[in-house]
C-alpha cells in the first residue's frame, strides 16, 4: 500500500517536471523564431535597400534610358537582380512563417505544425544568406568590369563566408544526426522486451 503510494507521488513528479521542461524548451523554442524573426527582417530591409541603391546607379541622361541602370545590361547586374530577389524572397518569407509558427505554439496537436514552419524559417534563412553573398559578389564584378583583379580578389574575400556556412552546417547536421542516433539506441534499448524482463 505504501509503495504504491510512493510510485504514485513520483509518476505526479515525473509528470510535473516533464511538464515543466515541455514550457522551458517551448520557451527556448519561441526565443529562437523571435531571433530568426530580427534576422530574417534585418536581410529583407538589406536587399530592398540594394534593390534600390543599385550597383552602377540610373542613367541620369536625357532620353530614353533616362531612370534605367547604367549596367542593365551586364550578366553580372542580372546575376545580382536574381541573386538579390532570392534572399528577399527568402528573408520575408521566413518572417511569415515565423509569425505562422508563434500561431500553433499552444497545444500538443499543432506542435508538428510548430516545428515544421520553425524549420522552414530556418532554411530559408540560410539559402537567404547564401543568396546576399552571392549578390554581393555579382555587384562586385558587375561594377568592376574594368578591374577584374580587385572583382577577383573581392570574391575570393566574400567566399571566404561560404567556407564557415559549410564547415558550421556539416557541424550541427552531424550533431544531429549523432543525436537523433543516439535516441533511437536508447529507445530501442529502453522499450526492447527483452530488456524490460517480459
Amino acid at each position: 500500500m505504501l509503495i504504491n503510494k510512493e510510485k504514485k507521488r513520483s509518476g505526479k513528479r515525473g509528470k510535473k517536471q516533464k511538464n515543466g521542461n515541455k514550457i522551458k524548451i517551448l520557451k527556448i523554442k519561441k526565443d529562437a523564431l523571435g531571433a530568426i524573426v530580427i534576422v530574417a527582417s534585418l536581410m529583407a530591409t538589406i536587399t530592398l535597400a540594394a534593390a534600390f541603391a543599385i550597383p552602377g546607379g540610373y542613367d541620369g541622361y536625357q532620353g530614353r534610358d533616362q531612370g534605367m541602370a547604367v549596367l542593365a545590361k551586364a550578366p553580372a547586374f542580372k546575376a545580382f537582380l536574381i541573386t538579390n530577389t532570392i534572399a528577399m524572397v527568402c528573408s520575408v518569407t521566413s518572417v511569415f512563417l515565423c509569425l505562422v509558427a508563434l500561431n500553433y505554439a499552444e497545444g500538443e496537436e499543432n506542435h508538428d505544425h510548430f516545428e515544421n514552419r520553425g524549420a522552414a524559417a530556418f532554411a530559408l534563412i540560410l539559402v537567404s544568406m547564401f543568396a546576399v553573398m552571392l549578390a554581393l559578389i555579382a555587384a562586385t564584378f558587375a561594377v568592376l568590369a574594368h578591374s577584374i583583379a580587385l572583382a577577383v580578389f573581392t570574391c575570393v574575400i566574400a567566399c571566404t563566408s561560404f567556407i564557415v556556412y559549410f564547415l558550421e552546417l556539416k557541424m550541427v547536421f552531424f550533431l544531429q544526426i549523432m543525436i537523433d542516433s543516439s535516441m533511437k539506441r536508447v529507445k530501442h534499448t529502453v522499450f526492447r522486451p527483452s530488456a524490460c524482463g517480459l
